[in-house]
């Protein structure tokens, strides 16, 4: 399987995913009762992209560049979480940037990773200047520090990961080739075997002929 295929496959997957987010975004701010008009346009937005991603999967349109719009789209989505928070609890929103990583690892191509690792922490600096006074409320500075430190652990070992996985497939894939060629020259000596005997024999057949007469 080469590696478009390989990334269509994953488009797939990962477009059926977007759907549940979209559900999970509109099910977390009716729960936290967010204002109509912020649904109405998670709803929009969100069905947008999901119906352009779904359509560029089906049709198998642009499928490396499908690749970095459902990446962008589950930072869409992350910010539109993060932007409804409501009330106390609304700090863990801010993990909704973890599944947004993790969604785009399921590529395990680094590229898009990297995207998301950006969108990720600037989703968590933007939150905590924008919205502290509903999402880190009483949460001084030195957790934000954390909440980067760790976000960039985890990122950087998602990403070297994926390195190491997409090298691995690369290597893979460069084996089957030559296994493929070396295939290929073994059946050329022996096409040029049989033709070889065959033409002994036809000599063969030829000579005793000649010899009978």
């Amino acid at each position: 399987m080469n590696n478009i295929n390989l990334i269509h496959k994953r488009n797939c997957l990962i477009v059926k995913l977007l759907w549940c987010s979209l559900a999970l975004g509109i099910a977390v701010d009716i729960a936290n009762k967010i204002p109509k008009s912020t649904i109405i346009a998670l709803i929009v937005a969100g069905t947008g992209i999901c119906l352009l991603s779904t359509y560029l999967t089906a049709t198998k349109k642009l499928i490396l560049a499908t690749m970095y719009i459902i990446t962008l789209a589950t930072g869409f989505f992350s910010y539109i979480i993060i932007s409804a928070s409501t009330g106390k609890t609304s700090f863990v929103n801010v993990l909704i940037v973890y599944y947004s990583l993790a969604l785009t690892s399921l590529y395990n191509y680094y590229k898009p990773l990297i995207l998301s690792f950006i969108m990720g922490i600037c989703m968590i600096n933007f939150s905590f200047f924008q919205f502290r006074n509903v999402m880190y409320n009483g949460i001084t500075t030195k957790t934000l520090i954390s909440l980067n430190l760790y976000f960039i652990l985890i990122g950087g070992i998602i990403i070297a990961h994926s390195i190491i996985g997409q090298k691995l497939n690369e290597d893979l894939e460069k084996k089957r080739k030559e296994s493929e060629n070396s295939q290929s020259r073994l059946q050329g000596v022996l096409d040029d075997i049989k033709i070889t005997v065959k033409s002994l024999n036809d000599f063969n057949k030829t000579f005793n002929d000649n010899i009978n007469r």
